[in-house]
Formats: C-alpha cells, sequence, structure tokens
C-alpha cells in the first residue's frame, strides 16, 4: 500500500489480503465505497447476510422505478382524460406516441362526439404493443428483471393452472388424493 488511503468496496474480497477486485461482466464500476483504509489500518467485521425479497422491504428490491403503458394515444378509448379546456395540451402524449405514428391523445368520451382523427373507433380493437420502462439501482439489468419478472409469473399462472386442473379431476396428479379418514393439519 501506498501513503494515500485505499477506498474498500462491496466488490472487494473480503478474505484477499491483497484486496483483490473481483470484476463484474462488462462493467467499469469500480463498486460502492463502504470505507476508507489509510496505511496501517485494517477492518475486523462480523457480518450477516440475509436474503429478502422486496414485499418484505424496499431495500431489497432492483428497481427503483417501473412505468407500464399500453396504448399511448388512447385509440382503445381505456382512459378519460380530466381536462378543463383541450386535452391535446394538457395531455401531452408521451414518447410512445411516436412510435405508435404520432398524433393527439384522444379523449375517451369526446363531448362533440367527434374524435381527435378522424379514423372510426374499433369496438374489437385489443392493445398489441406493450411498453415497459425498467430503472434499477444497479444490482441487476433492466433487461434481467423483466425477464425475471416474466419467469415468476410463468411460474406463478403454472401452479394456478395445476391447482384449477387438479380441482376438475381429484386425483389425477395426485396433488389432491384422497385419504380416508386422516384428517389435514390445517
Amino acid at each position: 500500500m501506498s501513503d494515500v488511503s485505499c477506498p474498500v468496496t462491496d466488490r472487494d474480497d473480503a478474505l484477499s489480503l491483497s484486496l483483490f477486485l473481483i470484476p463484474w461482466p462488462g462493467e467499469n464500476d469500480p463498486g460502492i465505497v463502504i470505507t476508507k483504509l489509510a496505511k496501517g489500518q485494517e477492518l475486523k467485521v462480523h457480518c450477516i447476510a440475509k436474503k429478502g425479497i422486496a414485499k418484505e422491504h424496499a431495500k431489497w428490491s432492483p428497481c427503483a422505478a417501473v412505468s407500464f403503458e399500453y396504448d399511448p394515444l388512447n385509440k382503445l378509448h381505456h382512459t378519460d382524460f380530466w381536462f378543463e379546456r383541450d386535452p391535446g395540451v394538457e395531455w401531452v402524449p408521451s414518447k410512445n406516441a411516436e412510435e405508435e405514428g404520432g398524433g393527439r391523445v384522444r379523449q375517451a368520451i369526446d363531448p362533440s362526439g367527434v374524435s381527435g382523427n378522424d379514423e372510426p373507433f374499433d369496438y374489437n380493437a385489443v392493445p398489441t404493443t406493450f411498453y415497459i420502462r425498467v430503472e434499477t439501482v444497479g444490482s441487476m439489468r433492466p433487461e434481467d428483471v423483466v425477464m425475471m419478472a416474466t419467469r415468476i409469473m410463468q411460474e406463478k399462472l403454472s401452479t394456478v393452472e395445476l391447482c384449477i386442473e387438479d380441482e376438475q379431476n381429484p386425483g389425477r396428479n395426485g396433488l389432491n388424493q384422497d385419504f380416508g379418514d386422516v384428517m389435514e393439519p390445517w
């Protein structure tokens, strides 16, 4: 070590005496500085690692913000905008509206009966494009958050599907077998 202070970050190997830096693939971030040590100083710490989820506390969430939009121009008329004079001026289209061809935001219930565009309203229209923006705190990439959330939702939906099938066909999968007089503990 030199005479300058040595930063100890979250990426340093605590078991190594030489403060070996663990690189993360594709990132040049040096990590979060925990403390700085001067020449001759050392730390003696006792750490407890706890795995948690964001339902317990927000500190476990890798996301800082998430936004979701599926109809930026309100073509499906799912949103009734409150306005004083002109909804096109007071409700500025989001950046996603440019990807859908731009134009004015439609009012769901237009008092004049005329929409901002001359195209007729399609009562059978369904959303086909979904815009999701994820801002993370740095522990995960936004792409990884979306992929993991999708995987978790698939697992939960498949569990629900299995439970529904088991209710409709008892004993078929072995999930809801009849054990005679044995009482369930719950």
